[in-house]
């Protein structure tokens, strides 16, 4: 088939896709996909797609291989399937066609760590058993720095993202998810050993072992790693000794395949003050931002949080918490633990009422009496005799986008919300959704 023809298959199949899933989600999986070739007989087709790497091929077929086929199969009108081709050349089949892929230089049957063993192997590591996978929540807010850790975790040194860099602003979960990488390693493969360092502890060993006249020890101890994992690595910055001593640890590590995860405020680019040498090695792998979570993701932290508490939370006092507490994830969690507290101490059912006056502080002027987006949504959705769900999810029948429209139209006009914080609040769709929105509904009034 032309290459016109193939671009066209795939382009059908990816507005298809593009409905179904948030605008973020497919800038981040899809847009980097280029269809190759295209075979087709009387009974079958097949689109093979290149991808960035094999992991993101991996990813793709896992998570959206049924949805991928299916769109080609509608666009075709027969049974059709969608492959990805690495770019060094190796295809990647659908998950349900694929072999099993056994972790590297492992067996294929390998026994869980003792419970003690773990417990000791995380002491000398200095990680926190609290952070893990299990009780980290996703969101479009960190989805590519959750999903590179998690292949990390699986194939730690085997994957392209060496080093993994996760940055962003204060409380957003950078701690959390590479520490989740950590305690995985060390449940799945005990021989590893994993070290886990806040920068400035790293920086004060350093120093010791410089006064000491033991930098050998020092330089020797860390190269003995498997898995090194660096808190606030932007506090390098002016430390020329302590930046020197790490590079030649990087270096060693990273020549040997042994994983590196690095946490900072900020991209590694914008960091001042650290040797360019350096620099350019920590963007050797892949840098992932989080950002600030959107209101489902804060919603699922408070769900979670309440459901491991063992702790009843009413559904206007988790909207009215995650509407209002939004900068990122440990204000939500202060803000659930401050209710918590209160709970056990009065023995009384949590209102939306009591909940106003224990977080007045937290909460910015006026919202307490504010109008919110979620009641103008939910008094929508009874209007047009919906249920408040449909409003949040990707459903193109006109009922559904007329009343979806009307309330991002009203929430503009009686909240002080920015265009994203409404957004937010409709399946985590983004500020340009809530404009096409609000002009469509001007419209229809004018």
């Amino acid at each position: 088939m032309h290459a016109l023809a193939v671009q066209t298959v795939w382009s059908a199949s990816l507005d298809a896709i593009a409905e179904v899933i948030s605008p973020q989600s497919f800038q981040t999986w899809f847009y980097p996909l280029k269809p190759v070739t295209f075979m087709e007989d009387t009974d079958a087709a097949e689109l093979v797609v290149e991808v960035p790497s094999p992991f993101h091929g991996e990813w793709l077929s896992e998570r959206y291989s049924p949805l991928l086929d299916a769109a080609l199969t509608r666009n075709t009108g027969k049974p059709a399937r969608v492959c990805f081709r690495a770019r060094e050349g190796r295809e990647i089949p659908a998950e349900e066609e694929a072999p099993a892929r056994p972790a590297p230089r492992a067996p294929e049957a390998r026994p869980a760590a003792a419970p003690e063993q773990t417990a000791a192997a995380r002491r000398e590591s200095y990680l926190n058993a609290r952070y893990t996978f299990a009780n980290y929540i996703v969101g479009d807010c960190n989805r590519l720095a959750w999903s590179a850790a998690e292949a990390i975790a699986a194939k730690p040194g085997a994957t392209s993202f060496n080093p993994l860099v996760i940055y962003g602003g204060v409380g957003l979960g950078k701690t959390h998810l590479a520490q989740a990488i950590g305690n995985a390693v060390l449940e799945t493969r005990p021989e590893l050993v994993v070290r886990y360092r806040p920068c400035d502890q790293f920086i004060s060993e350093f120093v010791s072992s410089v006064q000491q006249n033991k930098v050998g020890e020092f330089a020797a101890y860390y190269r003995n790693t498997d898995v090194l994992i660096v808190d606030d690595i932007q506090f390098l910055a002016g430390k020329e000794k302590t930046q020197e001593g790490f590079f030649h640890i990087f270096n060693d590590l990273h020549q040997r395949g042994k994983q590196i995860v690095l946490c900072a405020d900020r991209s590694p680019k914008d960091i001042k003050g650290i040797e360019e040498r350096l620099l350019s090695r920590f963007m050797w792998g892949l840098s992932a931002e989080l950002q600030a979570p959107d209101y489902l993701t804060r919603t699922a932290i408070l769900k979670q949080r309440a459901e491991a508490e063992g702790m009843a939370l009413p559904d206007e006092v988790v909207s009215f918490v995650a509407g209002y507490i939004n900068r990122n994830v440990r204000e939500v969690e202060g803000a659930f633990t401050r209710l918590v507290a209160h709970a056990r101490i009065s023995k009384g059912q949590l209102t939306l009422e009591s909940v106003k006056v224990l977080l007045a502080d937290l909460l910015p002027s006026g919202a307490s009496a504010a109008l919110r987006v979620d009641d103008i949504r939910d008094a929508v959705s009874r209007i047009y005799n919906l249920p408040p769900e449909a409003l949040l999810g990707r459903s193109r029948k006109r009922d559904v986008v007329n009343a979806r429209q009307v309330a991002m139209f009203l929430s503009k006009e009686l909240t002080t919300h920015t265009l994203a914080v409404i957004g937010s609040h409709f399946g985590g769709r983004d500020h340009s959704t809530v404009v096409h929105a609000c002009a469509a509904v001007q419209d229809r009034l004018d």
